[in-house]
């Protein structure tokens, strides 16, 4: 029995020391696992330390990428300058740390945002796929003000902008201030590009006023080009954009100039049919194998010529032959002449003229007076006392760009005699003696547009210098719209001055695209809208959309885009997690410490199998 007890006693003490073992094994697989989670990292001195040294602070960065017109130039001549914009953008979203967040903008002429602060990759990369190039130049004041703003107060800010640098960067203080780094794209060179810059179309008084073309070419390469100027006219009223032109042939031969290196110069293109029509001026090099341009936005230009219908006009007053013939010298002009007696009213005339005479009570509409004395009708403006011999008539500088003035020059024109007109708020003086006294007066309200002449044409000897026709026919356009800056092309720089000829709440616009959207418009018919596509606007009333629409053509109309030069240095952006690391990657047969910790916990499981099933360890 004693040996007995002691085989039994020695086997029960073999059995502790097994189950021990395996709880030192399971001990050791759980230590291993955790220190795996851990993230434990190689210090380089035979040290190991925990891979998170410092506490998650809060970060924000304000992530803004140009989307101007300068976006879409294609260096390569496949791919364009926004698709490396948005690999750049989504380089941000990768770095992203724990902690940080990110707000997504666009930036051209104004700045978007496009979402709100955030730590979402997909939510993130999903805005940034959206991102296009605009028809716009840019503009980095909004930018600015607006980051200013966004990151006021907020710990660890910063503004990441992508941009090909066309526009100047702000100052370094700013730059310290906002944190501000840049991620450039483009090839940090100067791209050879041809561009319109300026188009518009006016009346051309030397062929029966047909009409004549004005444009503005640059060369901003620093070679000699060779240059095609091809005009495409659409009389169904239908086309938009520049793909809706090009289907059809030109309407006459290619204009070709040549362009020193640098060189911005203006042509004019006379006799040209147009009435009724939309136009579209197309820039190409003559020779495209020795020059190719490789940005098309500013290559194109628009314009809207409205048809023009028959004007009445009535002359009331004393007949002057030589006033109806100035009236006429317009073409689709219809004037009739009547005494005052006569006068019922303007009702079924577009202008009404009165001549040495004025009406009882000022009317509506369009007027023009001549030569009225005091108390000989009622005006929309004063009248002094007659001067005589006021000498010679000068035309201030401030009005030779009204409408009425356009192309209008006094050569030693002197009057015998002049009424001063008095001038109230908001009206111009046109014409004025050297003394002052104002000799031809213009006003616009929502009530009427007027003219007013302070003596008698014929006296004056005006009536033989060609500027008394031009005058009246400058005068009959702009009373129906159809002056130069009617028929100039809005540009895609600054906001759009455009008068409608309604007052409504909203109106509808069609832009070049065909996509329809509302905008708002104030009491005096101002619209609030600018363009961001080239290519021709069509505005209506929302509440009336079968009304005739007005066309607005839209250019880019930008020397700074056009340039397609960067503008200056930026500080440049690198993730943080690369400025920030501290410890080195050691790694051992291409394994992370934790790795390797992972690696061996699963082979010390594979051994406890691989042990209780012997049942060595049972």
């Amino acid at each position: 029995w004693a040996r007995v007890l002691t085989e039994k006693q020695t086997t029960s003490l073999f059995k502790v020391l097994k189950n021990l073992l395996s709880l030192l094994l399971q001990l050791a697989v759980l230590g291993l696992v955790l220190t795996a989670i851990a993230n434990p990292q190689w210090t380089g001195d035979g040290q190991v330390a925990e891979a998170s040294v410092h506490e998650i602070e809060p970060s924000h960065t304000l992530l803004v990428v140009d989307t101007s017109a300068s976006m879409a130039t294609r260096d390569d001549g496949e791919h364009d300058r926004m698709t490396e914009a948005r690999s750049a953008a989504q380089r941000v979203v990768d770095a992203m740390r724990p902690g940080q967040v990110v707000m997504l903008a666009r930036m051209d002429r104004d700045v978007s945002l496009l979402t709100d602060w955030s730590s979402d990759r997909e939510a993130l990369a999903a805005a940034i796929a959206t991102l296009s190039a605009h028809d716009t130049a840019t503009s980095l004041g909004p930018v600015l003000t607006f980051a200013e703003a966004a990151l006021r107060g907020l710990q660890n800010a910063e503004v990441v902008l992508v941009t090909d640098r066309e526009l100047p960067p702000p100052s370094p203080e700013t730059q310290a201030d906002l944190q501000l780094r840049a991620l450039p794209v483009g090839p940090g060179k100067r791209t050879k590009n041809l561009a319109i810059v300026d188009f518009s179309v006016r009346s051309h008084l030397g062929n029966q006023l047909r009409w004549a073309l004005h444009y503005t070419l640059r060369n901003t390469s620093d070679q000699k080009v060779k240059v095609a100027v091809s005009l495409y006219v659409d009389s169904t009223g239908k086309a938009r954009s520049r793909l809706d032109f090009v289907k059809r042939p030109p309407a006459r031969a290619p204009f070709v100039a040549e362009l020193e290196p640098g060189q911005e110069q203006s042509f004019d293109q006379l006799d040209v049919d147009l009435d009724g029509s939309r136009a579209a001026l197309i820039l190409e090099p003559y020779d495209k194998a020795a020059f190719t341009d490789r940005f098309a936005v500013d290559d194109v230009a628009f314009a809207v010529v409205p048809e023009r219908r028959t004007v009445k006009v009535q002359l009331v007053g004393a007949e002057n032959l030589f006033l109806m013939a100035a009236l006429s010298t317009r073409k689709n002009v219809e004037v009739e002449h009547k005494d005052l007696a006569a006068y019922t009213g303007t009702t079924g005339y577009d202008l009404t003229v009165f001549n040495g005479a004025g009406p009882a009570e000022v009317p509506a509409g369009n007027l023009a007076f001549v030569n009225i004395t005091p108390g000989a009708g009622a005006l929309p403006y004063g009248l002094g006392k007659p001067v005589e011999k006021p000498g010679l008539l000068r035309i201030p500088e401030s009005a030779t760009a009204h409408p009425a003035m356009s192309f209008v020059k006094f050569v030693d024109l002197e009057v015998p005699t002049l009424i001063p007109l008095e001038r109230k708020k908001g009206q111009e003086i046109l014409a004025r003696t050297k003394g002052g006294a104002a000799a031809i007066l213009a006003g616009s309200t929502p009530e009427r547009r007027f003219v007013g002449i302070a003596f008698d044409p014929v006296e004056s000897e005006w009536v033989g210098h060609y500027s008394f026709s031009i005058f009246f026919v400058n005068v009959v356009n702009w009373f129906f719209r159809e002056e130069s800056e009617y028929l100039r092309a809005q540009t895609l720089v600054d906001a759009w001055r455009v008068k409608l000829p309604w007052s409504t709440g909203k109106a509808t616009i069609v832009r070049p695209d065909g996509r329809a959207i509302d905008a708002l418009v104030d009491g005096a018919g101002g619209l609030a809208y600018t363009g961001d596509l080239v290519g021709i606007y069509e505005i209506r009333p929302k509440d009336a959309p079968d009304r005739e629409p007005v066309r607005v053509p839209a250019l880019l109309g930008s020397r700074a885009e056009s340039e397609l030069a960067p503008q200056g240095d930026y500080t440049t952006w690198v993730p943080a997690i690369a400025e920030d690391a501290a410890l080195p990657d050691l790694r051992f047969a291409g394994l992370a410490l934790w790795q390797l910790l992972a690696l061996i916990a699963a082979g010390l499981l594979v051994v406890e199998w691989f042990t209780f099933h012997r049942r060595w360890t049972v």
